[in-house]
């Protein structure tokens, strides 16, 4: 459900983040802290920063950054499970994002209006990334993205929003965008998903056991729009990001493939054979676009790397995740061994 936005509330946090004098406490034993921040635009998030005081300091921190119908908790339950302990466990300094409207940042009185994955790719991520590394000290930023989390970063990258020099590798899991979901086919779904946003003024996915957070009316109709016009057959470079020109400075419609202008960061791609939200050929199509010669794709699934199935959240949020999917994250956060692919 949306409450009431307070704004003194949010700022008076984001006056302890800078006083730094933050409360630690507890997803079960594992200790966090979370730090208010305001973006360019006037929006609060919140950055979880999973202690550990034995991380390699001479490694990037990492920066989880969630997709859509999920906040913070996709990387690590109230119980204190999940991949983000375990890059903790591995040495990291593990730093989590709850875009706005998500989890802990709040749904400000904006948020039917500004809550869309291009204020994430325009302000969230790149003024995490600015906090997180004056925060730390460090120079650059690992960051890993699943599903719309991974286009975010994407997105970012490739209009510059974030700079290549700031990141240190760029993993991307489940993450396409040039293929439309069967289920949007039917014009009665999209009667149905519009008949409960208009009831509550919001798309209540987590009433309806699709996920653990609601999302916004105007992210919902980017996400019809983008999908429904993948099976209409329209042109691919028509992407999700400038649907509505939801951010004044940026009135003309950027109509691109995107990719050629990530020319210098490392990029893993990992996917699933079974993942039948974003499917493997969509993420290997995204995998060409990109221009730089630094990066990896991977395949998850039997007869693959894992010799496991995977659904779309299973490559993260599984048993069989922590034993196949999490190894092979840390292992390229820590030592950055990439393949050329021409």
């Amino acid at each position: 459900m949306v409450t009431t936005f307070n704004r003194a509330t949010y700022e008076e946090k984001r006056k302890k983040t800078n006083r730094d004098d933050l409360e630690v406490k507890l997803f079960g034993n594992v200790e966090y802290k979370e730090h208010y921040i305001q973006t360019r635009d006037g929006e609060y998030i919140c950055l979880t920063e999973i202690i550990s005081k034995d991380y390699h300091r001479n490694t990037a921190p990492v920066l989880l950054c969630h997709g859509s119908f999920t906040n913070r908790r996709f990387w690590i339950s109230p119980k204190g499970v999940g991949i983000a302990k375990y890059l903790r466990d591995a040495h990291f300094s593990v730093w989590i994002i709850d875009f706005r409207g998500h989890g802990k940042s709040p749904k400000s009185n904006n948020y039917n209006n500004n809550t869309t994955n291009q204020h994430w790719a325009y302000y969230d991520l790149p003024d995490a990334v600015k906090y997180i590394r004056q925060y730390t000290s460090h120079d650059k930023v690992s960051l890993v993205g699943h599903s719309l989390g991974g286009m975010t970063i994407t997105s970012s990258l490739h209009y510059g929003w974030v700079k290549e020099t700031d990141v240190e590798i760029a993993i991307l899991v489940g993450t396409q965008y040039t293929h439309g979901k069967a289920s949007l086919r039917d014009p009665l779904s999209r009667l149905i998903i519009r008949f409960f946003m208009i009831m509550y003024g919001y798309f209540p996915s987590e009433t309806l056991g699709m996920g653990n957070e609601i999302e916004s009316n105007i992210w919902m109709e980017q996400f019809l729009a983008y999908y429904i016009q993948r099976y209409e057959g329209r042109k691919l470079i028509e992407d999700i990001y400038w649907q509505f020109n939801a951010i004044k400075e940026l009135k003309e419609p950027h109509r691109e493939v995107l990719g050629p202008k990530i020319v210098n960061t490392k990029v893993v791609c990992i996917t699933s054979s079974k993942d039948n939200v974003d499917p493997p050929e969509g993420a290997y199509q995204l995998f060409q676009q990109l221009a730089t010669t630094k990066k990896k794709f991977i395949k998850l699934g039997k007869g693959e790397t894992s010799n496991t199935d995977f659904t779309h959240p299973g490559m993260i949020v599984s048993k069989e995740a922590a034993k196949h999917v999490w190894p092979i994250i840390s292992h390229y956060l820590l030592h950055h061994k990439m393949t050329e692919i021409n």
